[in-house]
């Protein structure tokens, strides 16, 4: 009975660690857009007592790249990773990450079609690669458009029945 009360006081006040996330942010510190993707995982994290790290790709495919493999080769792996893969190396990322076993979640969709399924979908080649979360920049774009010609239209802003546009484009 003593062995018992002993066992569940030790469980009731053993330490539990925080689950550990390392969000790899594809940007440089400064970046307003990523900054504001930091600042929201950092107060998600705060919230659900996990232990976060952010460390940065520096806008390079190759240094992400680096980055990556490091922190697969580390001795005290993370519970989860989160990346934004990179264009042209997103294959040796998900092998480096996947050969790490280090469970892993991909924010965005940014791959060519050929390289898109080269990895293909969450699960199907990679078993660490959880899920992704993305948007359709696409659609997005063409909903954007729409708007802003009903928008131009109910202004009357036309020009002899012409708009003219620029587009603002990311890191890309």
């Amino acid at each position: 009975m003593r062995l018992l009360l002993f066992l569940i006081l030790l469980m009731l006040h053993g330490r539990v660690d925080a689950l550990s996330i390392i969000y790899v942010n594809p940007s440089v510190p400064g970046n307003p857009f990523w900054d504001r993707v930091s600042k929201v995982a950092i107060a998600a994290a705060r919230d659900l007592n996990i232990d976060l790290e952010i460390v940065y790709g520096k806008d390079n495919r190759n240094l992400q790249f680096q980055t990556i493999d490091n922190l697969a080769k580390r001795d005290v792996k993370p519970d989860y990773l989160v990346i934004s893969p990179w264009f042209g190396n997103s294959e040796d990322s998900f092998n480096a990450i996947n050969n790490a076993k280090i469970p892993f979640i991909t924010v965005e969709r940014t791959l060519l079609d050929k390289e898109q399924k080269e990895v293909g979908l969450p699960q199907e080649k990679y078993k660490y690669w959880l899920g992704e979360i993305f948007h359709d920049n696409i659609y997005s774009g063409e909903l954007l458009a729409r708007e802003l010609v009903r928008q131009a239209n109910i202004n009357h802003v036309t020009k002899k029945n012409m708009l003219t546009a620029i587009a603002i484009s990311g890191s890309f």
